[in-house]
């Protein structure tokens, strides 16, 4: 049986800083499942930890739509410089 598992700790970035999670990790249970068992400790500040993940998944999101944004330019960038040749 194949498990994987992995802790997410961030320094200096994602939750740690926010000061309300402890412990976040992810499992996949086997490769060919579509499962994934998420653990996140919360601090029992102010957040549930449903609602801190939500957040994550927000920031997340909108990460990963720059990310997308910053490559299409580069893409679109080096194909008109391909054109002016």
């Amino acid at each position: 049986m194949t498990r994987v598992t992995a802790s997410l700790i961030f320094p200096g970035v994602g939750w740690k800083p926010r000061g309300m999670v402890q412990y976040a990790g992810y499992q996949l249970p086997h490769p060919l499942e579509h499962r994934m068992l998420i653990k996140v400790q919360t601090t029992g500040q102010t957040a549930a930890p449903v609602d801190v993940l939500k957040a994550a998944i927000v920031d997340l999101q909108g990460e990963t739509e720059a990310l997308d944004r910053g490559f299409r330019d580069g893409v679109a960038a080096v194909r008109e410089r391909q054109m002016q040749i």
